[in-house]
């Protein structure tokens, strides 16, 4: 059985948000006359910046891991492909290539293999940056879809067609979402340096950051989606048989969540519809009621940003 061992309060909760794509608000839907895709315009907000020309997947039958492509822009030194749902994001990718295929595999992964697969109707939409990370150029979304369904309904709209509505850019970490101050105060001390973040090839979403007195007391979060619900099954079903009292099923969260303890820390991990999120500290055991409460800011922000 796990034991938490208190070993400092937690004197805030950090607020958390993870946003994955670009949610545009779009206009309706219309037939693109060269690919016969759905494609639905870009807001006024980003109406003057130049298009990412779309090429590939075709909008029905493109399969469950197809291969996303486009042509190259002007400058651009980094991609961000985001595929969403009408009620969320589905999967993201951030890269120098100007193809790249579902889930981030280089050859489509075997049958059986519980890789991450488009599975139902959806739209994808392409942002390329410079050097400096200035936008250069977005896609309108496209429709697609694993078989020959009709195109999903267009996500809700995140930025509306109001100029003065900022837009919703992709990230490339968690890191952005936290002010200098905030992490502070979470740590309850300076940290060492800048959070260390990352946005995998499967769509993940991290950050790091270490106080700088004391390298471990730590704070991590990773969010990731489209994560399938027998993995998770499966991975909870073994942590349950090892140690049946494993504290899990907390409350507003489900029981899809437990949490575990070791020299590292404490980490809360769960899964809200295909979300997968992994909330770690290190402060040694004991700090589990903060954890929660962090995780829980974390879906609420999340939802907020991506429906």
């Amino acid at each position: 059985m796990t034991v938490f061992i208190r070993r400092r309060p937690w004197s805030a909760v950090l607020p958390v948000a993870v946003a994955i794509g670009l949610l545009t608000g779009c206009a309706p839907a219309t037939t693109d006359t060269v690919t016969d895709a759905p494609t639905a315009s870009r807001p006024a907000v980003l109406a003057d910046y130049p298009q990412v020309e779309l090429t590939a997947p075709a909008a029905t039958d493109a399969g469950t891991s197809p291969v996303f492509a486009w042509l190259p822009v002007a400058g651009a030194v980094r991609y961000q492909l985001s595929v969403v749902a009408s009620d969320g994001p589905v999967w993201a990718w951030s890269g120098e290539t100007t193809e790249v295929r579902f889930g981030g595999y280089a050859d489509e992964p075997a049958s059986g293999a519980g890789a991450i697969r488009l599975r139902s109707a959806a739209w994808w939409s392409v942002t390329a940056y410079a050097a400096d990370g200035a936008l250069l150029a977005v896609s309108d979304l496209r429709a697609v879809a694993p078989d020959a369904a009709a195109p999903a309904p267009l996500p809700h709209a995140a930025a509306g067609d109001d100029p003065s509505s900022p837009a919703v850019e992709p990230l490339e970490s968690a890191c952005p979402l936290f002010s200098d101050d905030e992490v502070e105060e979470f740590l309850e001390g300076e940290p060492a340096a800048p959070g260390e973040g990352s946005l995998e090839g499967n769509g993940t979403l991290s950050c790091s950051w270490v106080r700088a007195d004391d390298e471990f007391l730590t704070f991590d979060i990773s969010v990731r989606p489209g994560v399938r619900r027998e993995t998770w099954d499966e991975s909870m079903e073994t942590m349950l048989e090892f140690d049946p009292e494993l504290p899990h099923a907390f409350e507003d969260l489900g029981d899809d969540s437990y949490m575990d303890a070791d020299w590292g820390g404490t980490r809360l991990a769960l899964i809200d519809g295909d979300v997968y999120l992994s909330v770690r500290s290190g402060f040694t055991q004991g700090a589990e009621e903060a954890t929660i409460a962090v995780a829980r800011l974390v879906l609420e922000r999340y939802r907020e940003r991506t429906s």
